[in-house]
């Protein structure tokens, strides 16, 4: 009998015990921050990952001989892009460059000699879009035609400028881009 008596107030103690620990609430209001601990030794040299690729591209290339701005106040003239479709020309940089005698200068801006002209640049996208006309005005400077011995438009890769331009390298200066993109 005393056996069971036992049995009984320890079975009891427990359901007591039991009752009183899930009545308590079980999280708290989280404590301030511990300090920070101290910064553990440097880990081992990783394995020498794989070489990636060279990273050359080629650049899309258009050149056109003779290329007039007629005569006339703001007057303009175009050239098409035939392989060139708004999707590409929108995830591209465009860099044009116009020769005269010797001297290049890069397009839109001011022409060289005299009288100065300005020129602008204007996009367009016949044909459904699979084509970029590009447009030369003159927006400045007189109204007399002006000739350019050669019209060369270099179409880049926008994921690509980036790493030119980090180089240091003027894209305004046809001499140094033609050289970095072995445009000759």
């Amino acid at each position: 009998m005393k056996k069971t008596v036992t049995l009984i107030l320890n079975a009891a103690l427990c359901c007591l015990t039991m009752f009183h620990l899930s009545s308590c609430e079980k999280e708290g209001p989280m404590g301030p921050a511990g300090p920070i601990g101290e910064t553990g030794p440097q880990g081992e040299q990783g394995p020498q990952g794989e070489k990636g690729d060279t990273g050359g591209f080629s650049p899309k290339v258009y050149n056109y001989e003779n290329f007039t701005v007629p005569e006339g106040a703001s007057a303009s003239n175009y050239v098409q892009l035939e392989d060139l479709s708004k999707e590409g020309f929108e995830s591209s940089v465009i860099l044009i460059y116009a020769a005269r005698g010797i001297n290049w200068i890069h397009l839109p801006g001011p022409s060289v000699g005299t009288p100065r002209r300005t020129y602008r640049v204007f996009y367009t996208f016949p044909e459904n879009e699979t084509q970029t006309r590009l447009y030369i005005a003159r927006v400045d400077g007189g109204t007399a035609a002006e000739t350019f011995e050669k019209l060369r438009i270099v179409v880049v890769p926008v994921q690509e400028i980036g790493g030119l331009q980090a180089s240091g390298i003027n894209l305004k200066d046809y001499t140094t881009v033609s050289h970095v993109l072995n445009l000759n």
